[in-house]
């Protein structure tokens, strides 16, 4: 699988009102990329651990949990 197709997968996943938006933040997470590095990587792979981590991060948002507390972080400004 590659990052742009779990990236979209993770998206239909997320019963939240911002799917794409809370996948990418999480899918960051995982995997460690910026914003600008899934994007020129999109056709990369995963790797498993990466994956796993990701799906974790999944269900916990689809199970309510705010983006911020399972990243850890807040967005400041924008």
């Amino acid at each position: 699988m590659t990052l742009g197709e779990a990236l979209r997968a993770g998206a239909r996943r997320l019963p939240t009102d911002t799917p794409l938006l809370d996948a990418r933040v999480l899918l960051q997470a995982a995997t460690g990329l910026t914003r600008t590095e899934l994007v020129a990587r999109d056709r990369d792979a995963i790797s498993p651990a990466q994956r796993d981590l990701y799906d974790r991060f999944l269900a916990r948002r689809a199970g309510g949990e705010p983006v911020s507390q399972i990243v850890r972080a807040r967005e400041f400004w924008g």
